[in-house]
Order: C-alpha cells, then sequence, then structure tokens
C-alpha cells in the first residue's frame, strides 16, 4: 500500500504522519503547492495532472506532460523549486525562456535517465519513389511557415545533396571544385600600384559609401624615401571626395622598405550614403607603393593585415585595392596584375563543376574563401553556363573575397541527390527528399532541426535583473538549426543561451547534432559553470563567450567537457571560444577533431579585449584540420595590452592545417603552431605544455611583447619549431627559458624568424634543451636561427647555457612525454609537468564516457 504521505514534495513534510492526514494531504496534492517542491514530466504524463508524482497513479494523478506545464507549476511555487524530465524526446515548440523569476530553478533528467530535449519536427509519411528516392509531403514548407536546413535520420545527419559528393574515405582533402580564373582583375592584397612618384600623378577609385558618417581613411602601403631626404610623405598626397575640397594626407612615416606594407590612417573623411568618385593626387612628389586603402566609420577600429576584422557593431568598413581603379593619370605608374578577382558575389568556374539545374536559386555554395582562414555558405542567385559565372546574394555571408583555387561544393539541389544518405528539401514541392542506407528508416526518428535554441536563460546584468542559480543536468540536447546568415569569423548559434545570467550551472549533459554551439554566454554573464558535458558532431563548436568589455562575461568556469568532431557546418570555430572574455578558467577538457580552433582567446581592442584568462589541463587533439594560419590554442591581442592570460600544463598533439592553393590543389599539412599568440598578444604565460606533431611551430609569437614561454615540451615541428613573427618595434622583451625542443624533421629550422629581426625581440632565450632526433643530437650545420647557425645564434647571446641533449623521455613513440629520472634536463631546473592532472582524468566532475 502506498500512502499519499510518501508523495508529499518535499518541504511539506515535517514529521511523522499521524492518523487522518492523509486526507488534508490529498487535498493540498490537488492545488499547486505554495511552497518549493519537485515536479516531474513524462511522455505518459498530462498537463491537467498536479506534475507532483514521478509516475501515473490510476489515471487521476501523475507528471505533467510538457516541460512548459512544469515550468508555469514551478513559477507557482516558492523557489527553490526543481523539475525532473524522464525518459523520451520532447519536440518544443518553441524555445524555453527562464527569467529572474526562474532563480534557483533545477531542470534535470530523473535519477539515470537522459530525456532528449529537441529542436525539430519529425518527419513522417515517407513514400517509396523513382530511383530509390523517398518522399515526405511538408505542405508548411511550401507556403513558407516551415524551412530547416537540417535533417537527422537515425543518430545522425543525413548528408545534403551535393556535388563533387562528400568522400567518407577522405572527408577533409576530397570531394571539392575549385574556384576558376576568367572574371575581371579587381584587385587583391599583396598586388597594387607603383611609381607613381611624380607631382601631378593621380589616381580615381569608385567607391559605394554604406551610410553616412565621418569615415577614418586608411593606408596600406610602402616606402623608402629617406635616403632621397624624406623619411614621411606626410602633406605630399590628397584624397579628394567628388568635387569637394581635397583633404591633405598625414602620417605616411617610412616602412623601412618598398615591400614592407603597413597601415596608417591618413586622414578624415566626410561622406554620404552612395556612391562617390575618390581621388588621390601627389602634390609634393615622391613615391609609395599603393597596396590599398580602407575607410571606416568606426573611430576605435584599426585594420588588420588584410582588413579583415570586423568593426564594432552597427559600423561599417570599406576596403579598396589601389588596383582597382577605375581610371588614373600617372605617367609612370606600375600596376601589379591582380590575384584574384576581387568580387565578394560571383566566381567563375571550371567546365563540368556546376551542372544544370532547374532552380538555381535552390542551390547553396559551401565556399572556402579568400585565404581559407573561414568558410561561409553563399546563396546562388543566377549561374552563367555560357560565361561559367555564379552569382551570390550579397550578404553578410558574401563578405570575403571569392579567389582562385578557393575549395567548394554544391548543395541542396533535387539534380545531385544521387547516393544513399543523401537528403535534399525541395521547397517549391515542400517536400523532403531522401536517399535510404536502409528502407527501414522511416519507423524514425527522422527530425528536422527547427528551432535555432532550446533554452535561454535571459536576464540583465543589473540588480533584480539576474537569473541567478539555475541548474540544467542530466539532459541530451538535439537538432537545433544554424543561421542562413552569418558572421563568418563568429557564427554563434547555440542550444542553450546564457544572457545576464550568474551562478548558474550546465552540468552532465550531452549536445548531440545541434546546429550551433551547444552554450552561448553574453550580456555580464558570471560565475557560471559549464562542467562535465558532452559536446560533440556540431554544427559550430562547443562554448562561445562573447560581449565587448562592458558587457562580456567574467569569471565563468568551463570544465572537463568532452568536445569533438565540431564544425560541421561553419568552420571558423572554437571548441571553446572567447570573443571576448576575461577571467575565465578553462580547465581538464579534452577537445579533438575540430576544424580550427581548440581554445581561442580574441581581444580586438581595449574595449574589446579577452584578459586574466587561464587555460591549464586540457588535452586538445587534431585540431586546424580544414583551415590554416591558426593554433590549437590561439590569443588574439590588438588592443596591444598585457593581457594577463596563461596557458599551462596542457596536452596539444597533431595540429594539421590544410588548405588549397591557386591551381586548386589542396595542401595539408599546412601553416600551424600548437600555441598561436597571433597578432600582438602581450603578457601572455605559456607554461609547462607538450605540444608534438605541428607544422610552423610549437609557439608562435606575432608581434607581442613580455610574453614568458617557459617549461614547455616542443616536439617535431615540420617546418621549424618556434616562429618569431616580427611586425614592427612594438615585439619586444620576451623570455624562452628552460623548454625542450625535439625534432626530425630534414630540412626544419629551430627558430625562424620574420620581419626585421632585432636583439629587443628577446630578452631572454637560455638554459633549454634542443636535440635533433633526425641527425643523432648534433644541431645541423646550416642556418637554423634569425642569426644563421646554431654557434651564430649563441654568439649573439642567446642560449650560451642551453645544452644539446637527449631529454630521455619516457616513451615518445606512445607520446608519453615525461621525463625519466636521469633526464639531463631535470639537472637543468626543468620542472615536472603533472600529466596526470591533464585533461577528463584530472577533473572529478568530468563528463564520463
Amino acid at each position: 500500500m502506498i500512502c499519499a504521505a510518501m508523495l508529499i514534495p518535499r518541504n511539506i513534510l515535517h514529521g511523522p504522519v499521524r492518523p487522518g492526514c492523509c486526507a488534508v494531504v490529498l487535498a493540498m496534492l490537488a492545488a499547486p503547492p505554495a511552497m518549493a517542491a519537485d515536479f516531474y514530466v513524462s511522455p505518459k504524463g498530462n498537463d491537467s495532472w498536479t506534475g507532483l508524482r514521478p509516475i501515473p497513479m490510476r489515471g487521476r494523478d501523475g507528471p505533467f506532460a510538457t516541460l512548459e506545464r512544469a515550468l508555469t507549476a514551478a513559477r507557482e511555487s516558492r523557489p527553490p523549486n526543481r523539475i525532473f524530465i524522464r525518459d523520451g524526446t520532447y519536440y518544443l515548440p518553441h524555445p524555453i525562456t527562464l527569467g529572474p523569476q526562474d532563480s534557483n530553478l533545477t531542470i534535470a533528467g530523473y535519477e539515470n535517465e537522459r530525456p532528449v530535449l529537441s529542436g525539430g519536427v519529425p518527419v513522417t509519411g515517407w513514400a517509396r519513389g523513382p530511383r530509390g528516392v523517398w518522399a515526405a509531403d511538408m505542405p508548411a514548407v511550401r507556403e513558407g511557415k516551415l524551412d530547416f536546413r537540417l535533417l537527422r535520420v537515425g543518430d545522425d545527419w543525413a548528408t545534403l545533396a551535393r556535388y563533387p559528393d562528400f568522400d567518407p574515405a577522405n572527408p577533409y582533402k576530397g570531394g571539392w571544385s575549385f574556384v576558376a580564373r576568367g572574371l575581371k582583375a579587381e584587385g587583391a592584397f599583396g598586388r597594387g600600384v607603383g611609381a607613381i612618384h611624380n607631382a601631378g600623378d593621380w589616381i580615381e577609385w569608385t567607391v559605394d559609401v554604406p551610410a553616412d558618417g565621418a569615415y577614418r581613411l586608411w593606408f596600406r602601403y610602402a616606402a623608402l624615401n629617406k635616403p632621397y631626404g624624406a623619411d614621411d610623405m606626410a602633406g605630399r598626397f590628397t584624397m579628394r571626395v567628388d568635387r569637394d575640397e581635397p583633404v591633405t594626407l598625414r602620417n605616411l612615416p617610412d616602412t623601412g622598405s618598398w615591400d614592407n606594407f603597413q597601415w596608417s590612417h591618413v586622414a578624415t573623411l566626410r561622406l554620404t550614403r552612395g556612391r562617390h568618385v575618390l581621388r588621390w593626387t601627389n602634390v609634393g612628389g615622391g613615391g609609395i607603393n599603393f597596396d590599398a586603402f580602407a575607410l571606416c566609420n568606426d573611430p576605435g577600429w584599426t585594420p588588420d593585415r588584410l582588413a579583415q576584422n570586423p568593426p564594432a557593431p552597427d559600423k561599417r568598413v570599406v576596403v579598396v585595392q589601389a588596383e582597382s581603379f577605375s581610371t588614373a593619370r600617372a605617367r609612370e605608374m606600375q600596376v601589379d596584375e591582380a590575384a584574384s578577382s576581387g568580387f565578394t558575389d560571383r566566381f567563375a568556374f571550371r567546365e563540368g563543376d556546376i551542372h544544370q539545374y532547374r532552380r538555381p536559386t535552390d542551390a547553396e555554395i559551401h565556399i572556402f574563401p579568400s585565404w581559407g582562414w573561414v568558410s561561409t555558405i553563399l546563396h546562388v542567385t543566377t549561374i552563367d553556363y555560357e560565361n561559367r559565372v555564379v552569382t551570390v546574394e550579397k550578404n553578410s555571408n558574401a563578405s570575403q573575397e571569392i579567389r582562385p583555387g578557393n575549395r567548394y561544393f554544391v548543395a541542396n539541389v533535387v539534380e545531385e541527390l544521387d547516393r544513399p544518405g543523401e537528403w535534399c528539401l525541395d521547397r517549391a514541392a515542400g517536400r523532403v527528399l531522401y536517399i535510404p542506407r536502409d528502407e527501414g528508416f522511416a519507423a524514425g526518428p527522422v527530425v528536422a532541426a527547427v528551432l535555432d535554441r532550446l533554452i535561454e536563460i535571459a536576464g540583465e546584468p543589473a540588480p533584480g535583473r539576474w537569473v541567478e542559480g539555475i541548474t540544467i543536468s542530466g539532459l541530451e540536447f538535439r537538432d537545433t538549426s544554424y543561421s542562413r546568415t552569418i558572421g563568418v569569423y563568429e557564427p554563434a548559434d547555440a542550444a542553450i543561451w546564457l544572457s545576464g545570467a550568474r551562478n548558474c550551472t550546465i552540468e552532465n549533459n550531452r549536445f548531440i547534432n545541434v546546429g550551433g554551439y551547444a552554450v552561448h554566454m553574453r550580456r555580464g554573464s558570471t560565475g557560471n559553470q559549464i562542467i562535465g558535458n558532452e559536446i560533440g558532431r556540431n554544427g559550430q563548436g562547443g562554448v562561445i563567450l562573447r560581449g565587448r568589455n562592458a558587457d562580456q562575461p567574467t569569471e565563468n568556469v568551463i570544465a572537463g567537457n568532452w568536445i569533438h568532431h565540431g564544425g560541421r557546418v561553419y568552420k571558423h570555430v572554437a571548441g571553446i571560444y572567447c570573443t571576448t572574455a576575461s577571467g575565465t578558467r578553462i580547465a581538464h577538457n579534452l577537445i579533438e577533431h575540430m576544424p580550427r580552433y581548440g581554445v581561442s582567446l580574441k581581444s580586438y581592442s581595449r574595449d574589446a579585449a579577452s584578459h586574466n584568462n587561464v587555460v591549464e589541463y586540457n588535452e586538445i587533439l587534431f585540431t586546424n584540420l580544414e583551415t590554416s594560419d591558426s593554433g590549437a590554442i590561439e590569443t588574439l591581442g590588438r588592443d596591444k595590452q598585457n593581457s594577463g592570460n596563461v596557458i599551462q600544463y596542457n596536452r596539444i598533439l597533431d595540429v594539421v592545417g590544410l588548405t588549397s592553393n591557386a591551381r586548386g590543389e589542396i595542401v595539408s599539412p599546412y601553416m600551424t603552431w600548437g600555441i598561436y599568440l597571433d597578432d600582438y598578444s602581450s603578457g601572455t604565460v605559456v607554461r609547462g605544455n607538450i605540444v608534438a606533431r605541428h607544422t610552423w611551430g610549437g609557439v608562435c609569437v606575432h608581434g607581442g611583447r613580455e610574453n614568458v614561454i617557459d617549461n614547455n615540451v616542443f616536439v617535431d615541428g615540420s617546418v621549424h619549431q618556434v616562429r618569431y613573427q616580427v611586425r614592427d618595434d612594438f615585439c619586444r622583451d620576451n623570455r624562452f627559458v628552460r623548454n625542450i625542443i625535439v625534432w626530425r624533421a630534414e630540412g626544419a629550422d629551430l627558430f625562424r624568424a620574420t620581419g626585421a629581426w632585432s636583439e629587443q625581440v628577446l630578452r631572454e632565450s637560455d638554459r633549454n634543451l634542443f636535440w635533433f632526433a633526425g641527425g643523432r643530437g648534433a644541431l645541423p650545420e646550416r642556418r637554423i636561427t634569425p642569426l644563421g647557425t646554431f654557434a651564430q645564434w649563441q654568439a649573439g647571446g642567446y642560449d650560451r647555457r642551453s645544452i644539446i641533449a637527449d631529454p630521455e623521455f619516457a616513451a615518445p613513440e606512445r607520446d608519453d612525454y615525461r621525463l625519466r629520472p636521469s633526464s639531463p634536463a631535470l639537472r637543468m631546473g626543468f620542472a615536472r609537468i603533472p600529466v596526470e592532472k591533464i585533461g577528463l582524468r584530472g577533473y572529478e566532475r568530468s563528463w564520463k564516457q
């Protein structure tokens, strides 16, 4: 016999049940409790019941049927309340929003069950058609009421019909077409105009300005006029807008060579929205090599090398290549042949690469444009088969120049539906088409991903407006979609959003087949914990934190998560991406098989910086599988401030790198670092890391200062082991001490430097251990350092107390880089790296497979 008192929620029963109390208790159960309670949700439930029982009781009472009903009940009770969800799949009609009134609520899977919250719509009513193609009618698609871009069949996504076909045996290097040459050249970085040194020379460009405002004018140029008595071209050139008065250009100092290009802010122009003619004139004589100019109405924006960094929200950048001028009069001017089309909204294709399609506007172009650092999805508007040119929508996806050799495939056209496992959405007919691998698929589940998120914790960082103490645990999240248009450097869809959230916990959940990230934090969210989750096979990355200094996430913990096989839709993503965030602890995660970063910490400017983050005890495997110029752990330091970031005790293996060249050839491995201190990253501590199998260095210092690289193990760089990219005299006072470097590749360098090397770059490089395993330890007798041979490097004052010796790793063939007790590195003062704490095993709250 079950007494009703056994089912009383916690905080109601305070003592033994006395005779006669059951009638009172039953009356209490019939109404919403006024005190804290546990509520239950089950596929067998009923929203007219009390929700206070985990199982139905003779059809009269039991759990709720929906999470929405349980939330209503919890809001009518005194917190803290808990909602336990029983096993099953719950298709949410809309995202769940938790506000300040829901603070201290727990939503969890019941006991050892793991219920699924899905943002999808089941697809049913399948019928077999010709050629093995099955179809399901979805009238809401035809009526424009429903749209989706992902289809789950069973436990994984079907492949969107494409050409060339996906190659499962060669998933990264196979299945590509390549942009052809053929469009009229419109300019590219690295190409420009020169010999424009005569007074009276002028060049005009036609420029489309997106909005009214004051635009800072930036020039990218190179000059060496000091030998001719002029070390600054300020005052010698003007820029005129239409028929306005010319504006004198300032701040054009020598760059040290005719090939050393740099950006300089030279003027501010008042511009109105619309098309304008800009004329540059040489009024004083003297030359520059002129690569490009940029106009930006964000006063805080400074262009990176290729002016690809975004300005502040709602601000605009216009980049114009010098060689794309409309007309000019300069009698000795030399014009480089452009390396690419310069177009972002069209490209040429090779014969046979794009087939005849009945509805070309259904087609999507999945492409790695420009340098191949990002991927994007372009939406076709026209296909000119006679001239072999594709034109696409002008939207944020089409923000990067498309160059010959960029790799791409065409997707979502019925004509390319030809292989088992492929699907296509025929929007005009309102039908889903699919070629199954197993004809039993129709029994389900087949799910169209519809919602862009599942739970939004929505508060504001202000008194009384925070959402606090929310716990979400023991659930599985599936079937969210991704945005049709994005910022290509920061796609940021997510299953769970935290805005103005404080001290919330997301723990022991699974995020599988979601179209974006698992978790997105913003709007000052602080003190939150993302702990012990599995995040895998998703469209973007693991956890993303976004904002500027005034509203960025701070003091959050992301630990013990297994993040794997991300970036299946968009590629410029990270396992954990701080863009921007400060005070974050990123620890004990296992991050593997990512198209770009394992962890990235971005600082774009002084008001958008990632500082005082700690990245420690993570295991990061197989990163940069689809992009290049990147690192397994990457930082960006465009604020030029000491970051206080610490990168320590991480194990990083197989940093690969991949790109395509102008001939349409895949190049891999290519241009990666284990730890990449990019774009002036400064004041960063890199300590106790193990990095093995990379290309251009276990670590790279790109223009920064006062970085400390201490007590690391760097193994097997295929091109060089450590890289210093010197951009200007900001790069100084870095320290490289007590590190172990071992490599075996013939022809690989020890230290490589680009730019103008000077003794100020390194304050200290000493007490390191070097071992060239490819030459039985002896270092190559050739140029392997910025100063030449290793002996010349030592003569320059570096590494005079360093040694050449076998470090005596425990078992390097098994990637066990612990040191034997007899290792000479220990006698030099190398500190033992606590490898037993690295990864999931080193943290008691980690995800358990």
